[in-house]
């Protein structure tokens, strides 16, 4: 097995419904669900980039709201150790943007969609372990959690 180099810091959006459904990227068998969002960029906020990450891969246009959580998550993928830095911000569509209904399919990647998910009092299949916790129970300011 190998190691990634260096950490990688992602932005990811938590968008939440009125109806209290999540929207989740997964693949097409819904083998897992993640929040959406990529990569932060060299001299990028991590809110810039989640923004940038949704209008470029679902054509999304949203807004970056408040930092809820950072959420460091190592993990192994393809045979190679990982080391992801990821800060969450709660998010919602824009106020222009009027079809909300999904689900929204992957500009590149077509077998990977956004959908809008309840994810119950287990948070099944989503990844990393201990955002569920977070996004059932919003805390008032970021918290920083450590997953092995």
């Amino acid at each position: 097995m190998t190691t990634a180099r260096n950490p990688v810091v992602k932005a990811l959006a938590a968008i939440v419904d009125s109806d209290g459904r999540t929207l989740v990227q997964c693949d097409l068998g819904e083998s897992f669900y993640r929040l959406p969002g990529g990569n932060v960029e060299f001299g990028e906020s991590a809110a810039a980039a989640v923004v940038r990450e949704l209008k470029e891969e679902y054509l999304l246009p949203i807004v970056a709201g408040r930092l809820l959580t950072v959420i460091e998550n190592q993990f192994v993928a393809e045979n190679r150790q990982h080391h992801e830095v990821a800060l969450v911000h709660l998010a919602w569509f824009d106020a222009s943007f009027s079809s909300r209904t999904g689900p929204f399919v992957h500009v590149e990647h077509t077998s990977i969609q956004l959908v809008w998910r309840d994810l119950g009092s287990s948070g099944s299949g989503l990844v990393p372990k201990g955002l569920h916790g977070v996004l059932q129970s919003p805390p008032s300011h970021p918290v920083h959690l450590m997953v092995p």
